[in-house]
């Protein structure tokens, strides 16, 4: 039994720039042996408090507009706060003012 493929929201947390995509650049070793610098876009992340599943982590394609669901917590946590730290980084809490 689920929520059939949707998320029940409560929370949601991204460091992701609102306005527009930011550009990362990657150095990236050429055929010839000497490096050139690849623009790519930055990833759009977020962190998603789900009422009844816990925390889990989607990624935006804004190529398809779509969210995809990328990451998730299997342990069941009725999520009461989520915070992106960094990243890589997610902290949560639960109803029982437990960190996780």
């Amino acid at each position: 039994v689920g929520h059939h493929g949707h998320i029940l929201s409560m929370f949601v947390k991204s460091r992701a720039h609102l306005q527009g995509q930011k550009a990362v650049a990657v150095e990236e070793k050429s055929k010839s042996g000497g490096k050139k610098e690849k623009v790519v876009p930055e990833e759009l992340i977020a962190i998603v408090g789900d009422l009844m599943r816990s925390v889990s982590v989607v990624q935006y394609f804004s190529e398809h507009q779509i969210l995809e669901e990328i990451a998730r917590d299997f342990n069941a946590n009725w999520t009461t706060a989520v915070e992106m730290l960094t990243d890589d980084i997610y902290l949560a809490g639960e109803h029982w003012s437990n960190l996780y």
